[in-house]
C-alpha cells in the first residue's frame, strides 16, 4: 500500500495554498493602496501616474525601509498580473475551486507565460485530486520560472502523486541544487526516493532536514522511521 495517498497530498496542497501565492498578487486593492502610501511616506518610492519607481542607494536604508522596498517590489509584480489571477487566488483560498478554476484559466489564457497563473491553475487541479490535469500547468510554471522555488517543487510533487517517481526525482534534485537550504524540496525528494526504494538516500535527506528541528521535518522523519519498522527510533 502506498503510504502517500491522495488524501494526504490533497491536504498538503491545501495547507500550502498561502505559500503558493508567494511572489504573486499579495493583497487586496485597498491594502495595496495603503502599502504604497506608507512606503512613499518613508521616502522609498515615488509614484507617478500608475508607475512606482524605486529610489537609489537601497544599501544605505535601515531594515524597516528595506521591508518597504520588498513590499513595493511585490506590488510591481502584482501590477503585471491580470485581475483574474487575483480573483482566482481569492477563490482558491476560500476553497471555491469551481470559480478559482474559471478565473485561473482566464488568467492563463490572457497571459500564457505567466508562471504564477500556470502554477495556481495546477494547484487548483491538484487540490481536487486531479493530478493528471495539474501536470501540464505545473510543468509549464517550472519551465517558465525555475527561479521561483515553488514552481518546480509543485511540479515534482505532482509527478510523485502520479507515480512518475523517476521524473519527480529529476525535477526535485535539480531544484534542490538551486535551493539547497529548502526544507520542503528536501523532504519532497526524500519521499520520492523512498517510493523508488532508495531508502538510505531518502533517510539521508530526511536527517538533513530534521537538523533544523522544525515540526514538519521531525514529523516526516518520524513517519519514515515508522514505515521502515524502526518504531523505537520513530517515537
Amino acid at each position: 500500500e502506498n503510504p502517500f495517498n491522495r488524501k494526504r497530498l490533497n491536504r498538503h496542497y491545501r495547507e500550502s495554498s498561502r505559500l503558493s501565492m508567494a511572489g504573486s498578487t499579495c493583497c487586496t486593492h485597498t491594502q495595496r493602496r495603503q502599502s504604497t502610501k506608507e512606503v512613499s511616506r518613508a521616502g522609498i518610492v515615488a509614484e507617478k501616474g500608475s508607475h512606482i519607481t524605486l529610489r537609489s542607494k537601497i544599501q544605505h536604508m535601515p531594515a524597516r525601509s528595506l521591508a518597504g522596498v520588498f513590499a513595493v517590489l511585490a506590488l510591481l509584480t502584482a501590477a503585471r498580473d491580470p485581475s483574474s489571477l487575483l480573483r482566482a487566488q481569492q477563490a482558491f483560498a476560500a476553497h471555491d475551486y469551481t470559480r478559482a478554476e474559471q478565473e485561473a484559466k482566464a488568467a492563463v489564457q490572457e497571459q500564457p507565460r505567466n508562471a504564477r497563473a500556470q502554477r495556481l491553475l495546477g494547484m487548483i487541479y491538484a487540490a481536487q485530486g486531479r493530478f493528471t490535469e495539474a501536470e501540464a500547468p505545473l510543468d509549464t510554471a517550472c519551465e517558465l520560472d525555475g527561479a521561483d522555488e515553488l514552481n518546480c517543487y509543485y511540479a515534482g510533487r505532482n509527478d510523485y502523486a502520479l507515480g512518475k517517481y523517476e521524473r519527480s526525482k529529476r525535477i526535485l534534485q535539480a531544484s534542490l541544487k538551486r535551493f539547497n537550504t529548502s526544507e520542503r524540496i528536501r523532504i519532497g525528494l526524500a519521499l520520492t526516493l523512498e517510493a523508488l526504494g532508495e531508502i538510505n538516500e531518502a533517510e539521508r535527506h530526511l536527517q538533513q532536514a530534521a537538523k533544523e528541528k522544525t515540526e514538519t521535518a521531525l514529523s516526516e522523519y518520524g513517519q519514515f522511521l515508522f514505515r521502515q519498522g524502526r518504531i523505537g527510533e520513530s517515537i
